[in-house]
Formats: structure tokens, C-alpha cells, sequence
């Protein structure tokens, strides 16, 4: 009798979570226990992924421990992804203080460069520009880097341009009033 291999059991055994499935159900929890827990890096990194997909504030914290203490560095790129995807700005300090870690790989160091652009918080921008000009750096990490300070700056500029197109519109409204209001009292006092 020959011993054969079930492949689908040896994913089971392999694989504990059904990441796809969680995603589905939009179930933060156990994407975490996921994340923390999963029998492969491939299985780790997926569950952050998802995480990032899913835009929860509550996936912040695991996120960020995993950028910070997973062994794997595609799993802290998968990590680094998913924080730069979730908005939140408590993650700036971590991913930057992950930027100047010159031991990490490529993969993670590119993965955290893009995730402080997609943040935008301008307190990136030193730490973006040192390895944009760091010629010992690797040139994708570099380009991301550039692209990623852009990013800021434009958004910073587009919130200014935004802020300033409202200063205009109110500033026209209360010209608008004000002239209108003048009108009124020169058209009463003509009539006295």
C-alpha cells in the first residue's frame, strides 16, 4: 500500500485560518488572532493584508507590534501595508523608527516608505527625505521615498489651496451682506 499525500489536508494542517472567509465577514478579531498566530508567514501576511482591506481603527495596535517583533520581514511589509492603508497616525512613529532600521529588507523598507506617504503626516517628510538622499539605500526604496514625500506635500498644498477656496466663498458671502445691507440703509435714508 502506498502512502499518498492529501494535499488539501496538509493546507489545512498548514493554514489554521481561512483568511479569504474572515475578510468576508469583516471579523477583526480573528484576523488577528491570524496575524499573531498563523502557522506560516504567508498565512501571517495575508491576515494583515486583510486587516489593511478592511480599514478598522482596531487593527492598529496588532499591526503595529507585528512591524515591530514579527520575525518575518514580508509579513512586517504585509504589516507596513496595512497601516499606511488604514489612515490612522498613530502609526507614524512606528513605521518611521521601522525606516531607519537599516537591517530590514528591501521588501518591508519599501512597503513602510509607501505607508508614510499614504498617511501624508508631514512629521515623515525628515525621515523620507534621509533615505531619499542616502545613496547607500536601495534605488526602489529611494523612488518610493521621492513619490512618497510628493504625495505629502501635495496634499498638504491641496488642503491649503481647499482652505483658502473657502476664506474666498465666505469672504464674498459677507462682502455680498455687507453691500447689500449698505443698500438698504442708503435706499432708507433717501427715502427721509
Amino acid at each position: 500500500m502506498a502512502i499518498g499525500l492529501d494535499r488539501d489536508n496538509m493546507m489545512q494542517n498548514v493554514q489554521r485560518y481561512n483568511i479569504p472567509e474572515l475578510e468576508e465577514r469583516r471579523d477583526v478579531e480573528e484576523l488577528t488572532k491570524a496575524l499573531k498566530e498563523g502557522n506560516t508567514a504567508r498565512e501571517r501576511g495575508n491576515a494583515a493584508v486583510a486587516l489593511g482591506r478592511l480599514k478598522n481603527e482596531r487593527a492598529v495596535e496588532s499591526l503595529i507590534e507585528t512591524l515591530e517583533q514579527e520575525s518575518n520581514y514580508q509579513v512586517r511589509g504585509r504589516a507596513a501595508k496595512a497601516l499606511g492603508e488604514l489612515d490612522d497616525l498613530r502609526a507614524v512613529e512606528p513605521l518611521i523608527k521601522a525606516l531607519f532600521n537599516k537591517n530590514e529588507e528591501q521588501f518591508a523598507r519599501g512597503w513602510v516608505t509607501w505607508a508614510l506617504g499614504e498617511l501624508g503626516d508631514s512629521k515623515a517628510i525628515p525621515a523620507l527625505e534621509k533615505v531619499a538622499n542616502d545613496l547607500g539605500e536601495d534605488e526602489d526604496v529611494r523612488a518610493i521615498a521621492l513619490a512618497s514625500i510628493e504625495k505629502i506635500r501635495w496634499e498638504q498644498i491641496s488642503k491649503i489651496i481647499s482652505k483658502a477656496i473657502e476664506i474666498i466663498k465666505q469672504a464674498k458671502k459677507t462682502s455680498y451682506k455687507r453691500l447689500r445691507s449698505n443698500r438698504i440703509t442708503q435706499t432708507d435714508t433717501r427715502s427721509i
